[in-house]
């Protein structure tokens, strides 16, 4: 079962972002509209440039999204083989949940490049949610279990 998980992974390793990400900063002139780039983000984007002057930008590779996307996943893997001996009860709810998406996104990730560049943006987007969802469910559940084994009688 660990390998079929793991062989999960290793298909959708890269089908979040398969093309580098640029961020923009700008030394802001006197205003600047800005908005978060996600949801709760601290980086900020332009939502239009106000002068004539090109923007420093600076890119973020590949290689790095998908080392740190990798890693909350592989945190996230072992997260949920620990729940095997400390929440046996929950454990199978939460690790069928995780191979489901992992098995959608290896299946996704072998068909993404025949599909639209606004397809694969909003297919992305979705695997991204569903496997940070279900990864911050099994850290919530590592945490709850740790503190109640940690908790007086």
């Amino acid at each position: 079962m660990a390998l079929l998980v793991s062989g999960s992974l290793a298909g959708c390793q890269g089908m979040f972002r398969s093309h580098p990400v640029k961020k923009t900063i700008e030394a802001p002139p006197a205003k600047v509209a800005t908005m978060p780039s996600s949801p709760g983000a601290d980086n900020l984007r332009p939502l239009a440039p106000h002068s004539s002057e090109p923007a420093t930008s600076e890119t973020t590779t590949d290689s790095q999204s998908k080392s740190s996307e990798t890693l909350n996943l592989e945190r996230c893997k072992a997260q949920l083989e620990a729940l095997k001996t400390l929440a046996p009860n929950q454990y199978p709810r939460l690790n069928n949940a995780f191979r489901f998406i992992m098995n959608g996104a290896a299946k996704y990730a072998s068909i993404r490049s025949e599909t639209s560049a606004e397809t694969q943006d909003t297919i992305d987007a979705l695997y991204h949610y569903r496997s940070n969802l279900i990864c911050a469910q099994i850290g919530q559940t590592m945490m709850n279990t740790l503190s109640l084994h940690g908790a007086m009688p």
